[in-house]
């Protein structure tokens, strides 16, 4: 029952209204919406601790792979890590979504992966390179990009970018391709970036 308190002409009243099978209905449908939304939170929850799962099995798999990278290049680990955060920092200042921020994080630190397939004798040759010994050293990029490219995991194909193109430069004149201006991609310019400055300050 549904009850009406009126008050008209001095007079009081109160109407009993039967609901019968509207009110069933009504109650019906309340409780399904609720359930719907403790569904549909239940649903995010598990979304969001499933791609936290995976985006922690990425940073482990490009730990890994710089880990084994990092046996045949003397480059520091705390500058591979500075550069990821750096990188990271420049993507929040530039409005990316936090997706992006972990991806360029993660992904930075493989910028140099491509040394793993530098001849020691020149990896590890003290002080300048020759002409002829540069040029080797300079297939590093094309051989990082090699290692990570077709991933359907947008992480990976961010590095790969990163790891063909972060010595390109603005004005042309980089390698492998001499890519020009924004035709480099913007993830390899911030790694650029980032790399320069760690090595001018530390």
């Amino acid at each position: 029952l549904e009850a009406t308190a009126l008050s008209t002409s001095g007079e009081s009243l109160l109407i009993l209204t039967h609901l019968g099978m509207a009110f069933e209905e009504q109650s019906a449908l309340l409780q399904l919406a609720r359930e719907n939304l403790l569904s549909q939170e239940a649903l995010e929850l598990e979304v969001s601790r499933r791609t936290r799962d995976i985006r922690e099995r990425e940073s482990e798999i490009s730990g890994r792979l710089i880990y084994a990278a990092g046996y045949r290049d003397e480059e520091t680990g705390s500058h591979i890590r500075r550069i990821g955060m750096y990188c990271a920092e420049m993507g929040r200042a530039l409005g990316w979504s936090p997706l992006m921020v972990d991806d360029i994080q993660s992904a930075a630190p493989m910028h140099d992966i491509g040394k793993i397939g530098i001849p020691d004798a020149i990896l590890k040759h003290p002080g300048k390179l020759d002409t002829a010994k540069f040029e080797i050293m300079k297939r590093h990029a094309e051989i990082g990009a090699s290692i990570l490219a077709s991933s359907d995991t947008p992480m990976v194909r961010m590095a790969a970018d990163i790891a063909g193109c972060h010595h390109e430069r603005w004005d042309g004149e980089g390698y492998p391709r001499g890519l020009k201006g924004s035709n480099i991609p913007i993830s390899a310019r911030i790694v650029a970036i980032a790399d320069v400055y760690d090595a001018l300050v530390h």
